[in-house]
């Protein structure tokens, strides 16, 4: 039991890169797609097969787990955003009527004076191109949550599925034991009727065969559990009835701890802190642009209704900033610029402790299913297989039987 369980750490560490390869991710790419959002809001039903491999269930995670299947319409949303930061504010249209409904020779609109006029904002000191700047980082930040939140599924997909295996192990391992403990009943009853053995002996061999089918019944309902729990990657229905796999024996070496450590500048939460950053600069970048005011000019015609003449108007507007210059505004974005640059320092961090315990745990792992497969293993079928040669023989005793098989 205790060689399984490590077996499943192992696994689980071995297969999460199979889970990203080519294969499994061909159903549903390797990043958020605008255009997937466009097939509206209907909720998709998992076809699951009866018998799960492990890139069966990290395909059927990425496809259908909800929290993936949000991110196309984020990354549809940022695409809009985008879009709209790189275009230039919409012109207006003025319309003015003056010198009407009044008194004398304005009474009425005789003395009417109509004008049309068309005025456009013009953006200074780059705003337009730190907006954009602002809009295209936030689009990398939902890749980047979106490629974090890929790997947290495809973890637990894959630690989901060493769970199911190792729970078949252990309902197959527990029906070897009652096949056991009811050769060891018959053979005990066999030597109480030959005077070999007591009767306590007998009850105590009975005991031993219904303690080993109330572990198949509950290692079969543990199975079951497993299965459920793998199904709610899919958003739960319908389950499979079996896991296909191996819990295979540990690798002969561990994998170059420096190059996955290398691999760490290359995690989405390092990507999405950097593009805060980048988040943060443009907001910099905006916060100064704010301190240059911006010019509003206006072309337009006028019509004096009493002359009957025409005119040509053109007009300009320009905020004055006296009261608030946009210094504070600046203040507050350079702060918050330092304040994401520290963050990324602060995830550098975090990955590398998280990554020395896993690292630690990782290697621990490996050094006792490597002992247990090599020493211990074929050490204790060697004893079992001399003690239950001897016990069959009458040369032992039926507790030493039990405490070898145990072993």
């Amino acid at each position: 039991m205790t060689f399984t369980r490590f077996s499943s750490l192992l696994l689980l560490t071995v297969l999460i890169p199979a889970c990203q390869g080519p294969g499994s991710l061909s159903k549903t790419g390797s990043k958020p797609s605008a255009a997937a959002a466009s097939s509206g809001n209907h909720v998709s039903v998992a076809k699951v097969p009866s018998v799960v491999s492990l890139e069966d269930v990290c395909a059927l995670a990425l496809k259908h787990h909800p929290d993936l299947r949000r991110f196309p319409y984020e990354m549809r949303a940022a695409d809009a955003r985008l879009l709209i930061a790189r275009r230039p504010p919409n012109p207006s249209v003025d319309l003015e009527v003056e010198d009407f409904a009044g008194d004398g020779v304005y009474s009425g609109t005789r003395s009417a004076l109509y004008t049309a006029s068309l005025v456009q904002l013009l953006e200074t000191g780059g705003k337009r191109k730190a907006r954009t700047a602002e809009a295209r980082a936030e689009k990398a930040i939902v890749r980047a949550n979106y490629e974090m939140r890929r790997r947290e599924i495809l973890e637990r997909a894959s630690q989901d599925f060493v769970d199911a295996l190792a729970e078949k192990e252990r309902m197959a391992l527990a029906q070897r034991e009652l096949k056991l403990a009811q050769r060891g009943l018959e053979s005990v009853k066999g030597q109480v009727e030959a005077g070999r053995a007591t009767e306590s002996q007998r009850k105590l061999a009975a005991m031993q065969v219904t303690e080993a089918q109330l572990q198949v019944r509950r290692a079969g309902r543990s199975y079951q559990q497993a299965l459920g729990r793998m199904a709610t990657l899919w958003g739960g229905g319908s389950k499979p009835t079996e896991v296909r796999g191996l819990l295979a024996p540990p690798p002969g070496n561990l994998p170059s701890r420096a190059r996955l450590a290398s691999a760490l500048e290359k995690h989405p939460e390092l990507t999405a802190a950097r593009q805060l950053e980048e988040r943060s600069k443009a907001r910099v970048k905006m916060a100064r642009a704010g301190r240059f005011p911006d010019v509003e000019l206006g072309v337009g015609a006028r019509h004096d209704r009493a002359s009957g003449n025409d005119a040509v108007v053109i007009g300009a507007s320009v905020p004055l900033p006296i009261f608030e210059t946009g210094r504070d505004g600046l203040r507050a974005a350079e702060a918050e610029a330092k304040a994401a640059a520290l963050k990324i320092e602060s995830a550098r961090v975090d990955l590398r402790r998280r990554f020395e315990v896993a690292w630690t745990a990782f290697a621990n792992s490996h050094d006792a299913a490597a002992t247990a497969e090599r020493k211990l293993l074929p050490g204790a079928r060697e004893v079992f297989e001399t003690v239950d040669e001897s016990y069959q023989l009458g040369r032992a005793g039926f507790l030493e039987w039990l405490e070898a098989r145990r072993q």
